[in-house]
């Protein structure tokens, strides 16, 4: 029988200083590290970021520096709604402390590529930033070449630089995007692969990479059109098959044309190419955005809920797709307890044979059912309920990975969108650690150890 037990435990304020004792020891005392200019700077609140482990990398180093755990944030909607954050953070799990990576220093605009974005139909068009006051009218598409093409916001007007020309690529801030981390094949230097996200005019079909040990941002270009079409809120995990590691996009939607995708696509960090998977049966999910996925295991995706692109409705199925032999099967609950359904949710599989969700909206707003915890031996679902402490929250982050220097595992939760609150206060930036242990039949959620606010 599966036994839930959930407790609070700590609290950290702004600054990341203990408001009352952890349970298990005193956190460790904090550390000055050179390589960073400031000791400790936490992200802003946000929703629709992006979250990647470190421990998936090979050697669970970035930089010859070992960050083993961690994580790292990218991007997401902030209050200011535009323009949408393009910041890289790192949490490093040991020293409870946060690590702004990019941007390190105040960027210099004249000095920075006005990025272009490349499309399905040929066309490319201008990225560039925008300054207070300036219009946000769409700008003109241009046929592709190998010309970096520059919007001068002084004067407004459009100025062609030959290739040769050095500029600093970074990346539009996009929100509900995807991204994967590890480490190239070739150079054997961890990256970060960003793909796809709305940047506050369209969902864009952009693979940017940035580099850690260069601390630069890189545009793929992608001119065999092979790139999956613009959009956001779609499902990325990386997959690990025996001849190269792909970043796997699944479902999402674009505004033009108005429609959700139930395609995917693999990108090969080997390679540098896009490539569409084609199903091998009929059992595809229903077209949908704001999807969960994870890795059940080296060959098998798992996906729950979403919503679909017109009207309200929302999903609580689960299906899993095999990579090897590229077939869809659907996960059917032998009883009727299972969550409502909900987009936007999280889910991250916390053992071989257990997946845990939080979190999602309805039509109602933010649900506000807590953890559930789904079971692919025995098919059902199990309600383990809400921590007073931690929000409701849509489009947030969630990861599982095995704690450090203890056994068990940690579910670490980061910001999000609570939708039922003050629509002055509806973003989070909070960071919740639940530290997980099986004795036998029996599932604890031990303790809550971190709590921004």
């Amino acid at each position: 029988m599966l036994v839930p037990l959930l407790q609070f435990i700590a609290l950290l304020d702004e600054d990341g200083e203990i408001v009352n004792t952890p349970r298990f020891g005193v956190m460790p005392k904090r550390r000055d590290r050179k390589y960073f200019a400031k000791e400790q700077e936490i992200p802003s609140k946000r929703f629709g970021q992006s979250m990647n482990v470190i421990h998936d990398l090979k050697d669970n180093r970035i930089d010859c520096i070992d960050y083993n755990p961690s994580f790292i944030i990218y991007g997401g909607e902030p209050i200011t709604t535009f323009p949408k954050c393009n910041d890289l953070y790192m949490y490093n799990i040991a020293k409870r402390k946060w690590i702004r990576i990019y941007p390190y220093h105040h960027l210099d605009t004249s000095k920075v590529a006005k990025t272009p974005m490349f499309h399905p139909n040929g066309n490319l068009n201008i990225n560039y930033f925008r300054e207070e006051g300036e219009s946000s009218s769409s700008f003109p598409r241009f046929q592709s070449n190998h010309n970096f093409i520059q919007y001068d916001c002084s004067n407004q007007q459009l100025m062609q630089h030959s290739a040769k020309e050095t500029f600093i690529v970074v990346p539009y801030g996009t929100v509900n995007h995807g991204s994967v981390l590890i480490e190239d094949p070739i150079t054997k230097q961890s990256k970060l692969y960003i793909y796809g996200g709305f940047d506050g005019y369209m969902r864009t079909n952009n693979t940017f990479i940035f580099n850690f040990s260069t601390k630069k941002w890189t545009q793929l270009r992608q001119e065999n059109m092979k790139a999956p079409y613009g959009r956001a809120a779609h499902t990325c995990v990386l997959y690990h098959s025996r001849n190269a590691n792909k970043m796997i996009v699944f479902s999402g939607w674009n505004h033009f044309p108005f429609h959700a995708f139930s395609d995917m696509h693999e990108f090969d960090i080997q390679t540098q190419e896009w490539n569409e998977i084609f199903y091998a049966n009929d059992l595809v999910p229903e077209k949908r955005l704001a999807t969960a996925a994870c890795m059940k295991n080296d060959q098998v995706m798992i996906i729950f809920g979403g919503k679909e692109c017109f009207g309200e409705r929302r999903f609580n199925d689960i299906h899993e797709f095999d990579f090897v032999h590229r077939i869809w099967t659907v996960i059917t609950p032998v009883d009727q307890v299972k969550p409502a359904p909900r987009g936007g949710s999280r889910i991250a599989m916390c053992s071989k044979n257990r997946m845990l969700m939080f979190g999602g909206r309805n039509q109602e707003g933010s649900v506000k059912d807590g953890f559930w915890l789904f079971d692919f031996q025995s098919l059902k679902w199990t309600h383990l309920g809400a921590i007073p402490q931690v929000t409701p929250r849509t489009m947030h982050s969630m990861h599982c990975l095995k704690r450090h220097k203890k056994p068990g595992m940690s579910v670490f939760v980061f910001a999000g969108n609570n939708v039922d609150r003050d629509e002055t206060d509806i973003f989070l930036n909070d960071l919740v650690e639940l530290a997980i242990e099986t004795e036998e039949e029996t599932f604890f959620f031990e303790r809550l150890l971190n709590l921004y606010k």
